[in-house]
This record gives structure tokens, C-alpha cells and sequence, in this order.
């Protein structure tokens, strides 16, 4: 097969740890946070703040933090270097020069 050829355990593992973790911590970051406004951990001080909307924000401030080492991990995974160019060999200059 031409994707036999493409594909290795090396290229695959890194992709494969990236959607995993992605799934996991978001399965994980809501079960915690749930654990903790049960236990009363997570609790409102005021009358006009449901536990529903801190347990929201704690969940939309961990996603915010969460991705950004996510990003920094998928960055080292799906590299730009084999789509790069030689400005050397590209085709524009070589036309320049005739």
C-alpha cells in the first residue's frame, strides 16, 4: 500500500497520545469538578452565582490552560519540516535566472 510507506509507530504514537490526552483530561477535568461542587469544595458565596456557572468557568479556564500545552505537544507532532522548500531550488528563482 502507498501509505505503508508514510505512516510508522513513530509518527502514529505522538497523534495518537494527543487525542487520547484530549479526551481524557476532558472527560477527567468534568468529573473532578463535579467530585469537588458535591463535596462542597466548589461553592457560591452569592446569591445571583449558581455552583453550575463556577463549576462552567473552572471548566472553561482549565480547557484555556489545557490547550495551550496541548498545542505546544501537536506543534512537535505534525511538523511543517517535510513540507518545506529550498528557496535555492525553487522553480521562481531558477526562472530569474534564464
Amino acid at each position: 500500500m502507498c501509505f505503508q510507506k508514510n505512516w510508522s509507530l513513530t509518527s502514529l504514537l505522538p497523534s495518537f497520545c494527543v487525542q487520547k490526552g484530549l479526551s481524557f483530561f476532558a472527560f477527567g477535568r468534568e468529573f473532578v469538578l463535579e467530585i469537588l461542587a458535591d463535596v462542597g469544595i466548589i461553592r457560591s458565596r452569592y446569591w445571583w452565582l449558581d455552583v453550575e456557572h463556577i463549576e462552567e468557568g473552572y471548566q472553561n479556564m482549565l480547557v484555556c490552560v489545557e490547550m495551550v500545552f496541548f498545542s505546544v505537544y501537536q506543534q512537535y507532532d505534525y511538523s511543517a519540516a517535510p513540507y518545506r522548500v529550498d528557496n535555492k531550488s525553487s522553480v521562481p528563482s531558477d526562472k530569474k535566472k534564464q
